[in-house]
């Protein structure tokens, strides 16, 4: 039975619970409402430990996505050193065997002085979209700050320990 359907019992149960006439509480409902009660939480509890294993597995799996990418920067930066020993050991000259090779080719790549910038015609330059700091915001707007376009929130977050 899902959750959805015990709190339908639960409420169709205390409905029938109480006898018009005489105002009891009907001992066998009362009985049923007891099981689904426990029953429900019974349920709750169990999707509030899935959610913790989801959670520690997402958290596992993050770590480890952490410790793959570590790794393959540093195969990356460990191939990239190799190559630049290789090019100072070999001064421009070609290699060839049957299991790899190494030559050359001109490329041709703009390098941009950060420094002048301001001199660059407007039509090379690219501007990032504007990004609003949240935290700045949320201070100024507790602080009795108007800021437009932006107002304080409240919310309510399930928390799962």
């Amino acid at each position: 039975m899902t959750l959805w359907e015990i709190d339908k019992n639960i409420e169709a149960i205390l409905e029938d619970a109480i006898d018009p006439e005489t105002g009891e509480i009907s001992e066998d409902l009362f009985e049923q409402y007891e099981k689904l009660q426990m029953d429900r939480d019974q349920k709750v509890e169990n999707i509030v430990c899935y959610i913790k294993d989801l959670k520690a597995e997402a958290a596992a799996i993050k770590e480890e996505k952490a410790n793959l990418d570590k790794r393959a920067r540093s195969a990356e930066n460990k191939a990239d050193r190799l190559k630049q020993y290789l090019e100072f050991c070999l001064h421009g000259e070609k290699f060839s065997s049957p299991r790899g090779s190494v030559s050359y080719r001109k490329t041709t790549k703009v390098e941009v002085d950060e420094n002048r910038l301001n001199e660059v015609p407007e039509r090379f330059l690219r501007y990032k979209d504007p990004e609003v700091d949240k935290k700045a915001v949320t201070e100024a707007l507790k602080a009795g700050e108007d800021v437009p376009g932006c107002t304080l929130v409240d919310s309510v977050s399930v928390i799962i320990k």
